[in-house]
């Protein structure tokens, strides 16, 4: 990184934000406590009148001066950061393919509605599926529960093995990278039955039995 002093010169200072903070009375000090005002850097080195800063300008200032352009959300998109999305998919069936020592065959099976969330981890990402009782868009006073299906952590990380992850955010694509993986018996799911016996006894069936669903917890609580 460059000294600021080797630079300093190509810039001239036209904008300072001060810091104001509520020193009122207690009537006034159920207003905000602090806010900022953007004052313009007058040529003789004084400050100008004072105006309420605005989110647009500090948009252009952590984009190089350049307003982002606003991205689509896909509905299915229930939060979304810059390091993390968390998205639900509908109850559906699916196929899902098992080794053959898990004891399950390879088939056609139904889903419950499943929560997943996608966390930006330095280059990487690191995959959560979670389930759902509702087939409606969860709110934060959802009730989570864990995944039912194999290869998934008891805090709902996915174990991938030697999958070849994806290199973008984009979701359907690791929806499908995760439903392409084959089950191993080693990461066995949390449920209240036998998971062996319980995805037996549902293959080509029209619904998942979520009365077999652990809780995991409150989804405004998990992020």
């Amino acid at each position: 990184m460059r000294n600021i002093s080797d630079i300093k010169d190509r810039f001239m200072p036209v904008n300072a934000l001060i810091v104001y903070k509520n020193i009122g009375s207690s009537y006034e000090q159920q207003l905000s406590q602090y806010f900022i005002m953007k004052h313009t850097i007058l040529d003789n080195g004084t400050l100008g009148a004072g105006k309420p800063l605005t989110k647009d300008f500090i948009y252009k200032i952590l984009n190089g001066g350049n307003r982002q352009k606003p991205q689509y959300m896909q509905e299915r998109i229930v939060m979304h950061s810059d390091n993390i999305t968390v998205w639900w998919r509908p109850e559906k069936a699916s196929y899902l393919s098992f080794l053959p020592e898990s004891g399950i065959a390879s088939g056609m099976y139904p889903l419950p509605p499943m929560l997943f969330a996608l966390q930006k981890q330095g280059r990487g990402y690191t995959l959560y599926n979670f389930a759902l009782c509702q087939n409606e868009r969860p709110k934060p006073e959802t009730v989570v529960y864990h995944s039912p299906l194999y290869n998934v952590h008891n805090n709902g990380q996915c174990c991938m093995g030697n999958v070849s992850l994806p290199e973008t955010g984009e979701i359907d694509t690791w929806e499908k990278v995760f439903f392409g993986s084959t089950c191993a018996p080693d990461l066995k799911p949390t449920l209240n039955e036998d998971p062996v016996a319980m995805w037996n006894s549902i293959l080509n069936k029209e619904s998942f039995p979520t009365s077999r669903l652990v809780r995991y917890g409150l989804l405004e609580d998990i992020w």
